[in-house]
């Protein structure tokens, strides 16, 4: 699930981990969907990423490589 607030993008997805983490990253690779095109493309990802039980919470931008 992808929304913006605070001027950031945030991201919630699930994953397969059970422990806690923070993490700051300026080069994170991710695939994302423009909306309008029906094609993923590979984007690096700068913010917050905060690990949790079966979740993980990022904020930031993402900026086409």
């Amino acid at each position: 699930m992808n929304f913006e607030l605070f001027g950031k993008s945030w991201l919630v997805a699930f994953r397969n981990g059970f422990g806690f983490d923070i993490e700051s990253t300026d080069s994170r690779p991710i695939l994302v969907q423009e909306p309008e095109a029906e094609h993923l493309i590979l984007a690096a990802f700068n913010g917050l990423i905060f690990s949790f039980p079966f979740l993980v919470v990022m904020i930031g931008e993402a900026y086409e490589i």
